[in-house]
């Protein structure tokens, strides 16, 4: 309890100190609250930690208002702007008050409820009202990558000093206690910073990280972490952000970095791959793919439907997924919202579509001037690719923050013509 509490503080001060670093930290909070409570003498990679009300919940809180007051102290007129992503969290916020209504299991939508406002969306609110305020947003995007960066590489040699210290077989490397999908999200995230760094042109998208020798290493690294993490949705994930960050920037790709990746990259790929052992890093990551999970998501599709058929108007309620389902959700943002809010998930979900492509729009017009538009669309994708595999509506932290942080870094950069606007107007 002493270490959770001075790990708490801790947090807290960064969160003081620094408000895009402390929204940084928080966003790795499970993996962080879970290093806290390692038990050496029996590191399982396969358990997960029960809950942690301290650290899982109020540190967070506590965090959110403190940033806040931080902000306020340095800006008596904090700003927030509405915008057409806030009407989607207004429409689901609302959602789920009218779903719980009718829930199959009110105790159990009220937490749910409970956990998306406060712990969820909050992320999405915090992060947009950091950025929509601060002098030099630019500078603070591309803190908020390196933070998260930094966090990637350093909970990534930990798993692996852990994991030399472990006896058994594993499967999966995560941090003991966490499952392997947010560590693994964590790890892919660094992924696509180093890329970025490696690929974009530095005038339009200024994230400076050592040479390009050492980032092509560090990226060497993060992948054979990725892939021992055996996380498909992950993969896909970065998969398809990395065909929309080539799509953006343009399928060009200079001498240097062909250079970096023929000399460097690829060499010490196939130098660790064949240290480690092809069965280690791969041949698991290929036999999952006809494992349970998928069969069970795939049986979870068709319950989505019959749900939704048997409860149009309300659905099953928030997080009573279960009542008529096998599994407690069914690992699909657009199926779970139907599922749980009958036609108002469905509404929900056109909405989300509709917002992504007024997103995608706003970064393919600003892609030859600025690319950090581009890049947090491509953050967007990528947490949202997850949501369709993998998690429920209230755990979507990444996503949510990832809108925030587009929807303030907007707002911040047109603020100029937002206010010749409106004196047009009056």
């Amino acid at each position: 309890m002493i270490l959770s509490l001075f790990i708490g503080l801790l947090i807290l001060y960064v969160c003081w100190w620094r408000p895009i670093a402390g929204l940084a930290v928080l966003m790795q909070i499970n993996l962080i609250r879970a290093i806290v409570s390692l038990d050496f003498s029996n590191l399982c990679f396969r358990c997960i930690n029960e809950s942690d009300i301290f650290l899982g919940a109020v540190i967070p809180l506590l965090g959110f208002v403190l940033i806040l007051i931080k902000l306020y102290s340095k800006n008596k007129n904090l700003k927030f702007r509405l915008s057409f992503i806030d009407v989607f969290f207004v429409l689901v916020i609302f959602t789920l008050f009218y779903s719980s209504i009718f829930s199959a299991n009110i105790t159990a939508s009220v937490a749910y409820t409970g956990r998306f406002i406060l712990l969820a969306s909050s992320y999405y609110f915090i992060s947009k009202i950091i950025i929509l305020n601060a002098d030099d947003p630019d500078k603070l995007i591309i803190d908020f990558l390196k933070v998260t960066l930094i966090l990637g590489l350093c909970l990534g040699v930990i798993s692996l000093i852990l994991l030399s210290f472990s006896d058994g077989f594993v499967d999966r490397l995560t941090i003991p206690g966490v499952h392997p999908i947010p560590f693994s999200q964590l790890i892919g995230f660094a992924v696509l910073v180093i890329i970025s760094s490696l690929i974009i042109d530095k005038n339009i998208l200024p994230i400076h990280i050592g040479s390009i020798v050492s980032r092509g290493i560090l990226l060497v690294f993060l992948l054979m972490v990725l892939f021992a993490s055996n996380t498909k949705g992950i993969l896909l994930s970065i998969l398809i952000s990395l065909i929309i960050i080539l799509y953006l920037k343009g399928f060009k790709i200079s001498k240097k970095l062909l250079m970096l990746l023929f000399l460097v990259i690829i060499p010490l790929i196939f130098y660790v791959v064949s240290t480690i052992g092809y069965e280690s890093l791969f041949e698991r990551l290929f036999r999952s793919l006809g494992d349970d999970s998928i069969n069970h998501r795939l049986l979870s599709y068709g319950e989505s439907f019959e749900i939704f058929m048997r409860f149009p108007l309300t659905g099953s309620g928030p997080g009573a997924y279960d009542v008529y389902g096998y599994l407690p959700y069914p690992h699909n943002f657009f199926l779970e919202n139907i599922a749980q809010y009958g036609i108002l998930g469905v509404l929900i979900n056109i909405y989300f579509l509709f917002m992504l492509y007024i997103i995608f729009e706003i970064s393919n017009k600003t892609k030859h001037k600025n690319f950090i538009f581009s890049l947090l669309f491509i953050l967007i994708v990528y947490f949202f690719i997850e949501t369709m595999v993998s998690f429920t509506l209230w755990m979507h932290k990444g996503l949510y923050l990832s809108l925030g942080l587009f929807s303030g870094y907007y707002f911040n950069k047109n603020k100029d013509s937002l206010k010749l606007k409106g004196n047009i107007i009056k």
